[in-house]
């Protein structure tokens, strides 16, 4: 007795049509993927690095045990290139101190604030770059340009580089409010300013973003 055989299997046309569709939805969703890897891998580093900058300035504080504010350390009276870098060199893993390499080796997208707004800076073991600029004229503050992949691209504002201030009382944050009544005042005033600050255009809005998502989880 004789069995029907069935064949069964995909057409060319029908594998093509396949592949097609495939490749349709790897267009559309792997760059998104990417993406939101990136932003979480540079995250990820901003808060290593905040933490990191947080711990060294206690370190700073207790080696300078006299020292109640950020003006009265070296940083804050000498406000120059040697001072801080002998906080870098003092406090953090340092792979280069040659600030002029640096700044001449960095390729900005879409600013210049690490090649021409800090006084110093200096390239991390872990690839990352940090800098201060001591000119900040408000309350003594120190502004401080981090990019989380050092020379690696973007090299852009949100993506790869934050900013943001510190204070004369070693506080860490987008605006410096001083002389406030009580301690409570002076925490909604800060509120209220990262608040601000990260619904306009100050260059610092990405930091407060990162602030008021830290604070509110």
């Amino acid at each position: 007795m004789m069995l029907n055989r069935f064949r069964f299997g995909f057409t060319m046309a029908e594998i093509m049509i396949a592949v097609v569709i495939i490749g349709i939805i790897a267009t559309a969703t792997v760059p998104n993927l990417v993406r939101s890897y990136n932003e979480k891998s540079h995250r990820l580093k901003l808060n290593k690095m905040h933490h990191d900058l947080e711990q060294n300035l206690t370190y700073l504080k207790a080696d300078n045990i006299y020292a109640k504010t950020l003006e009265n350390t070296a940083i804050g009276q000498n406000k120059n290139a040697n001072s801080i870098k002998t906080f870098f060199n003092s406090y953090y893993k340092v792979k280069s101190d040659n600030f002029n390499t640096i700044k001449n080796t960095y390729v900005a997208a879409d600013n210049e604030y690490l090649k021409n707004d800090c006084t110093y800076g200096v390239l991390l073991k872990d690839d990352s770059i940090i800098c201060f600029n001591t000119s900040e004229e408000d309350y003594n503050a120190v502004v401080v340009y981090i990019d989380t992949n050092g020379f690696e691209p973007p090299n852009m504002q949100d993506q790869d580089i934050y900013t943001f201030r510190i204070c004369n009382d070693f506080s860490i944050d987008v605006s410096c409010i001083n002389n406030r009544s009580t301690k409570e005042a002076n925490l909604q005033a800060r509120q209220t300013d990262r608040e601000n600050i990260a619904n306009g255009n100050s260059i610092y809005k990405y930091f407060a973003k990162y602030l008021l998502e830290t604070t509110n989880n």
